[in-house]
């Protein structure tokens, strides 16, 4: 046997040790959760029709969530009205500008990921607008190929999730959002405002 050969083999042994040795936890069983509310989701549908929606793949799962353009900029604008009534006049560029990439893109040709505008907007990244659509349930869950494969479906494979929050000394806060099965949807990590 060559030495890359025992190499590899050695590396497969690992690599399926750990697959099956860290299960993820089941959704909202992390210490110091609590349960706030199931939001029913409203989100774009795929029988919509063929309007362009914003997309943000969640990473943790093979979901990817949804979002109109229009809620999505009348979220910023609530956001950057909350922003600026605590930090003060001016206080949420960051979100201004998020609002104005946004409004500079309308309407929608094709369906565009909400990373985009991350690296448009220095600073910014769309996790905090991505928790409060969902917080408002103006998003719909499904996978990735929902729109483009399933163009007659009514709603898409999640309907609801449910929020848990915690919150720790350091005025930080986590927010994990569960499907009706347990698993998670989304899980972000912000400060307490």
């Amino acid at each position: 046997m060559t030495k890359a050969a025992v190499m590899f083999a050695g590396l497969l042994a690992f690599t399926s040790f750990n697959v099956h040795a860290h299960k993820p936890a089941k959704c909202g069983s992390k210490s110091k959760h609590t349960v706030v509310s199931t939001i029913a989701l409203s989100g774009p549908r795929a029988d919509e029709g063929a309007s362009p929606v914003y997309y943000f793949h969640t990473g943790a799962t093979n979901n990817v969530l949804f979002f109109r353009p229009a809620d999505a900029i009348a979220t910023l604008r609530e956001m950057i009205e909350r922003e600026e009534k605590w930090r003060g006049p001016g206080k949420a560029t960051g979100l201004r500008g998020m609002a104005a990439e946004l409004e500079k893109d309308q309407p929608l040709e094709e369906h565009t990921d909400l990373n985009k505008y991350a690296l448009l907007v220095p600073g910014y990244h769309p996790d905090g607008l991505v928790t409060e659509m969902l917080r408002a349930g103006r998003a719909s869950v499904g996978y990735w190929n929902y729109f483009d494969l399933h163009p007659k479906a009514a709603t898409a494979p999640i309907k609801s999730v449910t929020l848990y929050l915690a919150e720790d000394s350091s005025h930080l806060f986590s927010a994990e959002f569960c499907s009706e099965s347990g698993w998670t949807v989304y899980y972000y990590v912000g400060e307490i405002d």
